[in-house]
C-alpha cells in the first residue's frame, strides 16, 4: 500500500517536472535538472548518450515530447518494478 502511494507521489512530482522543464526561462532551467535528478538514471542516460541520436533522426520538438513520456515511463518502471524485483531476489538468496 506505502508503496503505491509512493510511486503516485514520484509519478506527480515527475509530471509536474516535465511540465515545468517545458516552461521556458529560469524555471525549464532548473525544473530541468530537477527532472534529471529525479528520474535518475534514466533521464540522465536519455540527455546524455541518447538525445543527440535522436535528433538526428526526428525534430526536436518530437524528439523533446517523445523523450519525456519515454523518460518517465522507464524510470517508472526502473523505480517501481525493477528495483523492488531485484531487492526481492536478493532477499531469496540471502
Amino acid at each position: 500500500m506505502i508503496r503505491r502511494w509512493l510511486a503516485g507521489i514520484w509519478l506527480l512530482v515527475a509530471v509536474l517536472l516535465a511540465v515545468g522543464s517545458m516552461a521556458g526561462g529560469d524555471t525549464s532551467i532548473v525544473t530541468g535538472f530537477l527532472w534529471l535528478a529525479w528520474t535518475a538514471p534514466i533521464g540522465l542516460i536519455w540527455q546524455f548518450w541518447v538525445y543527440d541520436t535522436a535528433l538526428k533522426l526526428a525534430p526536436a520538438s518530437l524528439v523533446n515530447i517523445v523523450g519525456l513520456a519515454l523518460v518517465l515511463v522507464l524510470a517508472y518502471l526502473f523505480w517501481f518494478q525493477l528495483v523492488p524485483a531485484l531487492l526481492r531476489s536478493a532477499r531469496r538468496v540471502r
